[in-house]
This record gives structure tokens, C-alpha cells and sequence, in this order.
């Protein structure tokens, strides 16, 4: 999932996304993923600083430790993060 930040407009902003497992390469051991990843995003973009709080989740399934039987839950994730853009180094030399 890539969204590129130049495209994001100033201010807030909310995004949901789906997207299937195989996309993004989720694995784990011992543990299928059944169904889509979902992320609800809320971005706040100032000059060149993006900050995103994120939220996602996916329904994964794995078996019961005691009798065996496969058991779903749904796996729920929250992140908050800042991005900037990287320093022009060329502009050094």
C-alpha cells in the first residue's frame, strides 16, 4: 500500500482502504489470514510534515491450542506516525 505523501492536501484528511492479504505479503506462523486488511487512516498534513494515525485490522484464523479446532479472531492494530521528507543532500556538495 504506497500513497504518496505530494498527494495529500494540506489540512485533514480521512481515507479507508482494503486490500487483499497476498498484497502486502502478511504472514505468520501457524496463522491463515481470511479476509481483507482494512485500514482507516486520519492524516494531518502541514508544510511538509504528514502525520497519520492509523488504524487496522484483519480476521485471522489459527487452532485452538486445548482441542484443535480452528478459532477466527480479528487482529486490530493502531499507529501513529510522522513523516517528512528527506533532505536534498545534493544541495551539500
Amino acid at each position: 500500500m504506497r500513497i504518496a505523501v505530494e498527494d495529500i492536501p494540506d489540512g485533514i484528511s480521512n481515507l479507508e482502504l482494503t486490500c487483499e492479504v497476498e498484497e502486502i505479503d502478511l504472514e505468520a506462523e501457524e496463522v491463515d489470514f481470511v479476509g481483507p486488511v482494512t485500514a482507516k487512516l486520519n492524516l494531518f498534513k502541514h508544510d511538509d510534515t504528514t502525520y497519520v494515525k492509523a488504524e487496522l485490522s484483519v480476521v485471522m484464523e489459527s487452532e485452538c491450542a486445548k482441542c484443535l479446532s480452528p478459532v477466527r479472531e480479528t487482529l486490530e492494530v493502531s499507529s501513529e506516525n510522522q513523516y517528512r521528507p528527506l533532505p536534498n543532500t545534493s544541495q551539500y556538495l
